[in-house]
């Protein structure tokens, strides 16, 4: 698709950094442009750092109303394995991106299935 002059991102949640590899350059847990590649990037999905960005985002307004106590407390339900779908939460997050994004390809899916 990003030949057709698509812009083409590939998602992958695999802890290995295997884009990283594939590209030969640095791709990691932002948006990536490849290089050399018009109308191609990649984000290598960290479920531990998405983890933590979902659990600040809900947290953080709640800063100014709450003690550390409290804090922790919440940060603790949210550890628990009914929140555990920030990953998931990151993909929906970039595909909420609005039409930016021609086609998402995610090579774990596309590897198993």
């Amino acid at each position: 698709m990003q030949k057709k002059g698509y812009k083409t991102l590939l998602i992958t949640t695999d802890p290995a950094p295997n884009l990283s590899d594939i590209f030969s350059q640095q791709i990691g847990h932002k948006i990536t442009a490849i290089n050399n590649v018009e109308n191609l990037f990649a984000i290598e999905i960290n479920p531990d750092t998405a983890s933590e960005e979902y659990r600040e985002r809900i947290i953080a307004p709640m800063r100014k109303l709450l003690d550390e106590k409290n804090i922790q407390v919440i940060k603790e339900q949210l550890n628990s394995p009914k929140s555990m779908k920030k990953t998931g939460r990151k993909i929906e997050e970039i595909l909420q991106c609005g039409n930016e994004w021609h086609s998402v390809y995610n090579p774990n899916v596309v590897m198993r299935g």
